[in-house]
């Protein structure tokens, strides 16, 4: 066994534990006072003067903790501990560098995110946030900080609950490469930052619009070079709370109704976008919302008119006026008054052809469009094919955007030639796509794979003549424990290969291509073989061009 000489040395106001880059560094284990903290509150009363650490004393206070190291560590219940969850508070280390990929810590107290748990402060701004359990064990959790190197960071211990569980318990801060078996925490960027792909990168931050440009905290993009934009940024979105018009191609038109007959839809566009009275054939819509609920439409059946009050009816309908809505039913026409109605479902049918040449645009009112769009001018302008008209959307009703067709073709859209999979859930269920449109996440897609799957899409003719990318941003599946090996090859020939470790961060991808006409993706095991495990492939989708 190697034996490593260790010293202690100081760094500005903390300890560190250091033979080597890679050994742990311990920000703070709180047995002894020569760390810097400030405190606001009555929460941490004590920890300032006299015995620095005695009021965090394991055998101070009524409740015991169990989990514990050595013999003190910080809790936010007061000087003598006689009022655990009563107590308020604000506790703030000194300003610390981030030269590990992980922050490791034990923590326990109250679930109540944001008002009693420990943050992580990179240049003032909150980036990562965990909370206990609801229970006085202490646990080990990991925040993954490998996007941060080299930034300094501070710790914020808050505690502004009094209700039960009302307190927070913080011990063993340590930087570290290796997560050491900790839980780790969700959330690489910032909730509320907006997040874009832009020729090969994929950029968080804020989006805005600053003399007539585009740019990402302060950084101008290329408009044209735009792939996505999902706007995290916004304080609220705006649900459907009156009519909507469900498409089969996955339009989404807010809208009233006012009129159906002989198989024509008459509709006005509201919310988001106005626009004059428009008709469309009924052989275009998928279902009508004559009073928007969250996810009516999701056990809905086709051929049915679904009330507030009382049983769905059958029935084909006739027609539709202001004051009823007719159905033609076993017993003939019966007119049904259009208050209390909820919605109507005419057929359930997969994208029409050539929509995913479409770029698609979502509202903050939850309307979705398809066409060609362009930004400018804190707009964006949608070039409709439906009926040769274009629509202007100003920039703060948008809610993202998918560019599609010559910007970018998503591996969603590919022909699938083969999908097999031989995993522990059995043949063909080794993929799944995830839909995050619209859901303020960072991204709009995901395709998870799990081991033992192979996948082969028929890869497209290149438009330009261009070198064609792979990009994604790769991730281990949520609650990951066992090692996945993880490959790309085009007509037999790998170009990616990698092992993906549970405690792995994101991955942004940029891969060339080889020239072929298939491109398979392989999923397996790795070394350690150990249950959940697997990849997401966030907003996966080829281009021609790198450029930003």
């Amino acid at each position: 066994m190697k034996l490593l000489k260790t010293m202690l040395i100081s760094v500005g106001a903390f300890a560190y534990l250091s033979s080597n880059a890679a050994e742990d560094l311990i920000i703070d284990d709180f047995e002894k006072k020569n760390q810097p903290w400030t405190f606001e509150g009555s929460a941490f009363t004590g920890y300032g003067s006299g015995n620095y650490w005695h009021p965090g004393r394991f055998d101070r206070g009524m409740l015991r903790l169990r989990g514990y190291r050595g013999n003190s560590m910080l809790k936010s219940w007061g000087q003598h501990g006689r009022n655990v969850d009563g107590e308020t508070g604000r506790a703030l280390s000194a300003p610390f560098k981030l030269e590990r990929k992980f922050l490791r810590f034990l923590i326990s107290g109250g679930k109540y995110p944001g008002r009693a748990c420990v943050n992580l402060l990179v240049e003032e701004k909150v980036e990562r946030s965990a909370t206990g359990e609801n229970s006085n064990q202490m646990k080990s959790v990991a925040f993954d900080v490998s996007n941060f190197l080299g930034r300094e960071a501070r710790i914020e211990v808050i505690d502004r609950e009094t209700g039960p569980w009302g307190h927070v318990c913080l011990d063993d801060l340590v930087l570290s490469n290796d997560p050491g078996g900790a839980k780790l925490v969700e959330g690489e960027w910032s909730n509320d930052a907006d997040s874009v792909w832009v020729g090969g990168e994929f950029l968080t931050g804020q989006l805005s619009w600053e003399q007539e440009a585009l740019k990402v905290n302060g950084r101008e993009v290329k408009v044209e070079s735009v792939k996505t934009i999902s706007r995290n940024s916004l304080k609220s979105v705006k649900p459907i709370t009156t009519g909507a018009v469900y498409f089969h191609n996955g339009e989404i038109w807010r809208a009233d109704i006012l009129s159906f007959s002989k198989g024509k839809l008459t509709l006005q566009a509201k919310g988001s976008v106005s626009s004059p009275p428009e008709t469309i054939d009924a052989s275009r819509i998928a279902s009508l919302a004559f009073t928007y609920k969250k996810d009516q439409l999701k056990d809905a059946r086709p051929g049915l008119l679904y009330r507030e009050n009382g049983s769905p009816v059958p029935g084909k309908i006739e027609w539709i006026k202001q004051e009823d809505v007719a159905l033609n039913s076993a017993l003939g026409i019966l007119p049904i008054p259009r208050k209390g109605l909820l919605h109507y479902v005419f057929s359930k049918s997969k994208t029409l052809p050539n929509e995913s040449e479409l770029d698609e645009i979502g509202l903050i009112d939850g309307s979705v469009f398809l066409g060609k769009a362009g930004l400018k001018d804190q707009k964006v302008i949608l070039e409709r094919t439906t009926n040769d008209t274009s629509i202007e959307i100003a920039w703060e009703n948008l809610l993202y955007l998918k560019r599609s067709g010559k910007a970018a073709t998503w591996i969603s859209d590919l022909k699938e030639l083969e999908n097999k999979s031989f995993g522990p859930l059995g043949p063909k269920s080794g993929t799944t796509d995830l839909d995050m449109k619209g859901k303020k996440k960072h991204f709009l897609s995901a395709l998870r794979v799990l081991p033992q799957t192979t996948l082969r899409y028929q890869l497209p003719d290149r438009q330009n003549g261009n070198p064609r990318i792979l990009q994604a941003v790769m991730k281990p599946v949520p609650g990951s424990r066992g090692n996945t090996k993880v490959s790309f090859a085009v007509s037999g020939k790998t170009f990616y290969s990698k092992e993906v470790l549970p405690e792995d961060a994101s991955e942004t991808l940029a891969l060339s291509i080889p020239d072929g006409k298939e491109l398979m993706v392989q999923v397996d095991y790795g070394d350690r073989l150990a249950y959940p495990c697997g990849i997401d492939l966030h907003d996966a989708h080829l281009s021609e061009t790198v450029k930003p």
